[in-house]
């Protein structure tokens, strides 16, 4: 291992004192991840790492290696997943040239088996750098994360979370969820149960990609489709759907790897109880 120039690095309070400020700014910037809290976990080199179902953990954890890395140096941590769909690996570090991160089929870390990611936040002050890459994982397994300094990182100085999120999944009234996609031409199916007559307001938003747009529509247990696609964008994110007691699917297209997806129900007699009267001409 490469000698560590140690005047290049902040002391050790500071570097923690600085890291706090930042993990906390962007976690709790996103509203999706606004209500967790975070838990620093130490991890030696090579332990397996089991990716956090997003919709279902109450904290974030944060994993910092108790290694010291030189310039150039690498290290890698298999990722257990455990169903398929979205892996989301973010990296936050204090140094210029911030920390790589790629993503590997096989422990051997061939090129070949290299997954392709796609990059949906970045975010930097002065040396404190942080990312957030995407991966379709196609099956259940265990995964290979290589991480590379860009400048000599030391112990605690750098940070790194796995999740994942469902190519669909149940959902209920009132609760914000994590949504993934395959692929642009691929569709993610939500189910939602509607207790009576009434109004849904779906919202649909972007996760650190502004410019996505979404297609979404309603479909019912036999699939058939009940309404047309209708593209939702970043400012208008939100549809309204008018929909009997039953059980229902949300479908939702979009080459965003990452979103959030919620939806509010209004008894029909709420509705009625805000009608306007229309008069002729």
């Amino acid at each position: 291992m490469k000698t560590i120039n140690r005047r290049r690095i902040l002391p050790g309070a500071l570097v923690v004192c600085a890291l706090f400020f930042v993990l906390t700014l962007l976690l709790h910037t996103d509203t999706a991840r606004g209500a967790l809290k975070n838990r620093e976990i130490p991890v030696m080199p090579g332990q397996t790492i089991t990716a956090d179902n997003a919709n279902r953990r109450s904290v974030c954890r944060l994993y910092y290696p108790k290694l010291e890395l030189a310039a150039d140096e690498t290290t890698v941590f298999p990722i257990r997943v455990s169903s398929p769909g979205t892996l989301e690996i973010g990296t936050y570090v204090n140094g210029k040239a911030g920390l790589g991160a790629a993503l590997y089929r096989h422990r051997s870390l061939k090129p070949s088996g290299r997954l392709k990611g796609r990059r949906i936040q970045k975010f930097s002050r002065k040396n404190i750098h942080s990312s957030s890459m995407c991966f379709s994982i196609g099956e259940a397994g265990t995964y290979y994360l290589k991480l590379r300094a860009g400048t000599a990182l030391v112990h605690r100085n750098y940070y790194f979370y796995a999740n994942y999120v469902t190519y669909g999944s149940r959902i209920t009234a009132g609760k914000q969820y994590f949504g993934a996609n395959h692929s642009g031409k691929s569709i993610s199916y939500y189910k939602l149960t509607v207790p009576s007559d009434g109004l849904l307001t779906v919202d649909v938003q972007d996760v650190g990609m502004p410019k996505a747009s979404f297609r979404a529509r309603m479909v019912n247990p036999q699939n058939e489709y009940l309404t047309n696609y209708e593209t939702l964008r970043t400012g208008d994110p939100r549809t309204y759907i008018g929909v009997t007691k039953g059980t229902y699917y949300l479908a939702v297209k979009t080459s965003d790897p990452l979103y959030t997806v919620k939806y509010r129900f209004s008894p029909a007699r709420t509705v009625r109880n805000n009608f306007i009267t229309l008069a002729s001409g």
